[in-house]
């Protein structure tokens, strides 16, 4: 296995379920810490808004029969 791209130690068949609890700890401590990140975060883009509202007044102004 000179030129393989694994070892003999990756192909180790009793150490694969270690590697693979390992791996499952890794992963619940990520979701243990994303868990005080819930929070939403809304981005609203004000100028895009003001700058349609101010152009559709333009076209179609709000008036009624009295003017």
């Amino acid at each position: 296995m000179e030129n393989s791209l694994f070892s003999e130690a990756d192909l180790d068949q009793t150490l694969i379920p270690l590697q693979r609890e390992k791996k499952l700890a890794k992963i619940e401590e990520k979701v243990e810490e994303n868990k005080e990140f819930t929070k939403k975060l809304f981005i609203v883009d004000g100028y895009s808004l003001i700058y349609r509202s101010y152009y559709a007044f333009l076209t179609r102004p709000l008036t009624d029969n009295e003017g």
